[in-house]
């Protein structure tokens, strides 16, 4: 669960009437992170699974691959230090918990993802149920994202941030530290699915993201190339498949 702050005082008003009561918000929180020393980003997200959240980010930005490539994780006052086998080459930057960045590489460094796995659609929409019920953050202040990682029958992970990259950077952190394969699982998404997204998933050989809420038209373009199962608007026993539907149907 995010951190959550619960005694913010807010009125409630309606045409009639006016009532002061306490009111949840999420926690914002500043994530520097050190590699070899070296400060590389700010991050802001919510303080929880912050070593999850490094590595997730360092995995998706290209400056690991596993976590043999780390020789020391550390996260001490709200901070993580990395020490990696090598050094990257890396410019200082800050991400903000809505967005992400461009892509590190291109569009031709990702694989033609296997088409062999398959949902029944009744798979795919009792899923949705479990995954809409589990942020109890999001029932208290509204504020979150989810992201989680869905294997046949059950969700191996599930994680909350106030910024959709940093939920799904959690998911694949967490991967890496159970040494979990993400490959041939579903990505669950509370958010827009954007091109982003199909990257870190693809990247991981992921072959189908799901969301609540819809795609954009660059994450439909990557999704074909790749051969991703996009699903959108999965709710109310309902979901679209934009892309690669044969996984599905």
């Amino acid at each position: 669960m995010a951190e959550v702050k619960k005694d913010v005082k807010v009125w409630v008003v309606t045409e009639h009437t006016q009532e002061q009561v306490n009111a949840a918000v999420a926690v914002e929180h500043t994530f520097n992170l050190y590699v070899n020393d070296e400060k590389i980003v700010s991050l802001y997200c919510s303080p929880v699974n912050l070593d999850e959240l490094a590595l997730g980010f360092l995995e998706s930005e290209g400056f690991l691959t596993s976590l043999e490539d780390v020789l020391r994780l550390e996260v001490k006052e709200g901070d993580a230090w990395v020490e990696l086998k090598r050094s990257p080459e890396v410019k200082l930057y800050t991400v903000t918990s809505s967005g992400g960045r461009t892509f590190r590489k291109g569009m031709g460094d990702l694989k033609k993802l296997d088409l062999k796995i398959r949902l029944s659609p009744s798979q795919v929409i009792e899923a949705v149920e479990l995954f809409e019920n589990a942020s109890e953050t999001w029932k208290l202040t509204h504020g979150v994202h989810s992201a989680a990682l869905f294997d046949s029958d059950k969700f191996l992970v599930f994680r909350e941030d106030l910024g959709r990259h940093n939920a799904v950077d959690k998911v694949f952190g967490w991967c890496l530290l159970q040494g979990v394969v993400p490959e041939g699982k579903v990505l669950f998404l509370s958010g827009r699915i954007s091109s982003e997204m199909v990257f870190k998933a693809a990247m991981r050989k992921v072959p189908v993201v799901v969301s609540l809420a819809s795609p954009t038209d660059k994450a439909l373009h990557l999704a074909e190339k790749v051969g991703l199962t996009v699903i959108g608007s999965a709710r109310n026993r309902k979901m679209k498949v934009f892309t690669c539907p044969e996984r599905i149907l």
